[in-house]
C-alpha cells in the first residue's frame, strides 16, 4: 500500500474496510485505521495510529458495537 510522504521522513497511511456478511448487508464490520510515521534515524521511526472498528451485530454479551484504539510506538526497519 502506498504511503504518501508529507515531507521528508514523515509519512501517513489510511485504510478503511467494509466487510458485509454474504447475503446480509445489514450485518457488517467496518474497520478504519490512520497512521502517522516520523523517521527518527535511518532505521528507527516513531508511529502513532488511530483505529476505529464498528460491528453492526456484536456477539452476545458484548456491550458496545464500537472499538477504538490509539497506539504509539517505535518501529525498527532493516533495509
Amino acid at each position: 500500500m502506498a504511503q504518501p510522504t508529507l515531507r521528508k521522513g514523515v509519512t501517513a497511511e489510511h485504510r478503511t474496510q467494509f466487510e458485509p456478511v454474504a447475503g446480509d448487508l445489514g450485518d457488517y464490520l467496518l474497520t478504519s485505521k490512520t497512521s502517522l510515521r516520523v523517521l527518527l534515524t535511518r532505521t528507527l521511526a516513531f508511529q502513532t495510529s488511530w483505529e476505529y472498528n464498528f460491528d453492526s451485530t456484536p456477539a452476545p454479551g458484548v456491550v458496545s458495537k464500537v472499538d477504538r484504539a490509539l497506539t504509539t510506538g517505535l518501529v525498527v526497519e532493516f533495509h
